[in-house]
């Protein structure tokens, strides 16, 4: 421990002259954001525009107008503005609504998982995201930061960004996903650390009236969902909408589980699920309230509790977020919130009999300030700031009735500022450069720039050269969570891991409808915080290891004026443990994706199939989990019957055993079996 703070103590004050310079040029860079506008105003008539990327954007509109078909998307989550998705410092790639329903995506995790350089892992509570080859399933995507309409969705307790049922948004609601690979802590802060996932959900004007729908599915699967939305007489834009799940779940087998007086089947797959969302927006101004509840039961008998007696995970979250976005005269963009959140879990088991309950409950509110503005002819800037009140992190574990091991009750804060600049350089070539400090009340301060060069040699070729780095803030209950010595240890005085990463990306297209998507990257973290055994049954988490990934990527990707679209993926994957000399448990070698979309002649008719290959991870035992192949397809109607929507979709079409990788809580299970061949069945009505 005082080796750790000794070291924390040189960090800080080797970085404080640096922080402090890049502190001012933040300050001095938002500064002149918020007072030059009226003098060059005043000066000039009308601010100076910026010139956005000609030779490219001139040649796509051309390429449209000639013919392209396949689509160049749009993202704003990159750098924070609007921009072609080949212009964007990062590798990207955009799944919009259409898309979701065509291949009957349930949730977000179906949504990421169809995508390259994804897989996900299950324990049949949990859905874990695995980027780039390297996926603990301990960790619970803390190292990925999710956000919804700009509002940040990891929690202030574990730092949770949920893609299963407790992604507090229903999928319907969802109008695209945009996903970055690599790091933008340089924008974002923590968490950003391996990927952002920028959820865009609908407007009120997108419904314009009311849609109502029904879901029947294998395991007794119910869903239903009401959604109101359109615009008033007065300019006032709403949308309201709620959405019940409720399903029985499988009976999963499990060999391991051998009990004298019970069978090995787990029978406690129960899930229930609400989500319920309300948007309003007149002229510059919006506000977002949200609320998701989850309660999911575990079938596999996690922490050693009695087999085969229920066991509640139930999740929720509730916030609310103000948002102003006025435009400047012409060219000044602007992006203000002000939100609050609240987050509750709780957690319900037996052992021998005996009830045990963990409830834990964070909230906090912030604000967030970011100015979009040109300067001169060839420079793009974006500064701004961020403060986050961590006002309650709340931990409870008790026996009940209600003997107490753990009654912690904590606070934080953090604040930060960043500063980005796209500059031209030449009509063909853009240096993307940015830079952001944080301050945390927990562990100090930290620094974490990005740098991309994007550049154009050729018509329908780019290239890009990316480097970031990015931090990952220990968690308040990796920090703080005590069970009353039962099996977790507090540790008060931990770092935050950090991550850099090299990328090179050629994206070249290829006639009207294909694109070719090559790349290749180096990623270290170093300062790993793992949980680690410290004897009598404890364990701590720790700033420990250095974990080392190297992989390439290839995608093609094609769509035809037919209404076909579809890509084809692979990636490898080398990822390392420094010091163990090993591959960290969960992390795959191979990922191989086809997805493809396919409309029946003029009849409304879609078919969407997927095929995924995940290749063999490390578990926590001596055998691995084996790689699978698996096949969805989904019948989507659109337009067959006026005002309805129709999809059948069959998910794991040829019933292929799979199996994913078991958390260390799961001993003695190292696997977790996956569901079988399930069908979903999704009727929607319009009026």
């Amino acid at each position: 421990m005082r080796l750790q703070q000794e070291t924390r103590r040189k960090r800080s004050v080797s970085g404080t002259r640096r922080s402090v310079t890049m502190i001012l040029a933040a300050m001095f860079g938002t500064m002149q954001l918020l007072t030059c506008v009226p003098v060059c105003a005043q000066e000039q008539g009308e601010p100076s525009r910026l010139k956005l990327a000609p030779t490219l954007e001139e040649e796509l509109k051309w390429l449209a107008a000639e013919g392209l078909v396949i689509r160049i998307p749009t993202v704003a989550g990159a750098s924070r503005f609007e921009q072609q998705s080949v212009q964007a410092p990062a590798s990207v790639a955009v799944v919009t609504r259409d898309q979701i329903q065509k291949y009957g995506h349930r949730n977000l995790g179906d949504v990421l998982r169809s995508l390259p350089g994804f897989h996900v892992n299950t324990d049949r509570v949990v859905l874990t995201l695995g980027i780039r080859g390297y996926n603990d399933p301990g960790e619970l995507n803390t190292r990925v930061l999710i956000l919804v309409d700009g509002h940040r969705i990891n929690e202030n307790i574990y730092d949770v960004a949920s893609i299963d049922g407790s992604f507090p948004v229903d999928i319907s609601m969802i109008d695209h996903v945009e996903v970055l690979h690599g790091p933008a802590s340089s924008l974002y802060g923590s968490n950003a650390f391996v990927g952002v996932i920028n959820v865009i959900t609908r407007k009120g004007s997108d419904i314009d009236g009311v849609e109502v729908s029904a879901t029947y599915g294998t395991f007794d699967t119910r869903k239903t969902r009401f959604t109101y939305g359109g615009t008033l007489d007065n300019g006032l834009e709403l949308l309201l909408s709620g959405t019940l799940y409720d399903s029985r779940g499988d009976d999963p087998y499990f060999p391991e589980r051998a009990l004298p007086t019970s069978n090995q089947n787990g029978i406690n797959d129960i899930e229930r699920d609400g989500d319920y969302m309300l948007k309003l927006a007149y002229q510059d101004w919006s506000l977002q309230l949200v609320y998701g509840n989850r309660d999911k039961e575990d079938p596999a008998g996690t922490y050693s509790v009695d087999f085969n007696e229920a066991v509640d995970n139930m999740d929720t979250h509730g916030y609310a977020d103000l948002h102003y976005a006025p435009t400047i005269g012409e060219n000044v963009d602007v992006s203000w919130h002000l939100f609050y959140h609240h987050y509750a879990y709780e957690w319900r088991g037996k052992y021998a009999g005996s009830p045990n309950v963990v409830d834990n409950i964070g909230e906090w509110w912030g604000t967030e300030l970011a100015i979009t503005r040109p300067l001169l002819d060839s420079h793009k800037v974006t500064a701004g700031f961020e403060y986050r009140d961590n006002f309650r992190q709340d931990f409870e574990a008790y026996d009940e009735p209600q003997t107490y091991k753990d009654t912690t009750h904590e606070q934080s804060n953090v604040w930060a500022l960043f500063l980005q600049d796209e500059y031209r350089i030449l009509d063909e070539l853009i240096l993307n450069a940015g830079v952001r400090y944080d301050h945390y009340s927990t562990f100090g301060e930290t620094v974490n720039p990005r740098a991309a060069l994007i550049y154009n040699p050729f018509a329908k070729t780019v290239v890009k050269l990316l480097y970031g780095e990015a931090f990952r803030a220990p968690s308040a209950a990796e920090m703080h969570q005590d069970d009353g010595g039962f099996s977790l240890l507090p540790n008060r005085d931990l770092d935050p891991e950090t991550a850099r990463t090299f990328e090179a990306i050629i994206e070249q297209y290829l006639g009207d409808n294909y694109r070719l998507t090559l790349s290749a990257f180096r990623n270290t973290i170093e300062d790993a915080l793992i949980s680690q055994d410290v004897g009598g049954g404890l364990s701590q988490y720790q700033n420990e290891g250095t974990l080392n990934s190297t992989g390439t990527e290839a995608e093609l990707s094609g769509a035809w004026e037919n209404g076909v679209e579809g890509r084809v993926s692979y990636g490898y994957y080398s990822v390392e443990d420094e010091e163990a000399g090993l591959r960290p448990v969960g992390a795959v070698r191979h990922l191989g994706k086809l997805n493809l979309i396919v409309p029946f002649w003029q009849t409304g008719v879609f078919c969407g199939t997927e095929v995924l290959y995940v290749g063999e991870r490390r578990s926590q035992g001596p055998t691995p989990a084996s790689g699978y192949w698996m096949a969805n397809m989904t019948l989507f109607s659109q337009g067959l019957i006026p005002n309805c929507e129709f999809a059948l979709s069959v998910y794991n079409l040829f019933d292929t055993h799979a199996d994913d990788v078991a958390m260390t809580h799961h001993d003695p299970l190292t696997v977790v079996p996956q569901d079988g061949r399930t069908v979903w069945g999704t009727l929607t009505v319009s009026f």
